[in-house]
Order: structure tokens, then C-alpha cells, then sequence
């Protein structure tokens, strides 16, 4: 009854002789417990790092391209200050990217 289960190695072989018993029951369902607690901690830890991952990208991203449009705007009408509105303005889009999919990967509504 024991080979039943591979990881109930440890448990001496009178407590699951029967395999209806409420002992033996128990001990597997404990034991399943503990695997599958291990099963799921892998996922969400990878989970939560791709998702900080791509709020991370948004951000960059954002701030890169206004940055590039700033600057090429600068460039065509000589206003120097236009770079520094638009990499302000892609931080601003960013971030609030960034806090939109932050609430919706946590489950609270936007």
C-alpha cells in the first residue's frame, strides 16, 4: 500500500495496511498537500517576474520612443527642450501603464 505513494517512504508500514482506513487517508492527503504546494510556488515566482519584466519594458519603451519624437521634434523646429518634454512625457505614459497592468496582474479592478 505504501508503493502507492513514492514519497511516504518514512511512514511504517502498519499505519496504511488498509488502504480505506481514515489514517492512511489522511497521511496521503497531507502528503499531496505538501507536493502540490511545491508544484505551485515555481509558477507564480516566474509568473511575477514576467510580469515585472514587461511593466518594466513598458516603461523603457515608452520613455525611449518619446524621447526619440522630443528629440526629433527639437531637431525640425530648433527647440532643445523638446527632447526633455517628450522623455518627461513617455515616463508619464510609463508610469501610468505601469500602475494600469500592475492592478490588473494583482486583480484589483482599474
Amino acid at each position: 500500500m505504501v508503493a502507492d505513494a513514492p514519497n511516504l517512504c518514512f511512514v511504517p508500514l502498519h499505519i496504511c495496511d488498509f488502504p480505506f482506513s481514515k489514517r492512511c487517508q489522511a497521511v496521503k492527503k497531507v502528503a499531496n498537500n505538501g507536493r502540490n504546494q511545491q508544484q505551485n510556488s515555481g509558477p507564480s515566482t516566474i509568473r511575477a517576474l514576467v510580469v515585472l519584466g514587461s511593466l518594466v519594458l513598458q516603461l523603457a519603451t515608452c520613455t525611449v520612443v518619446f524621447g526619440v519624437l522630443g528629440y526629433l521634434l527639437a531637431g525640425k523646429w530648433h527647440y532643445p527642450f523638446l527632447t526633455i518634454v517628450g522623455i518627461l512625457l513617455g515616463l508619464i505614459v510609463g508610469m501610468s501603464g505601469f500602475a494600469y497592468l500592475a492592478k490588473h496582474f494583482l486583480g484589483e479592478k482599474p
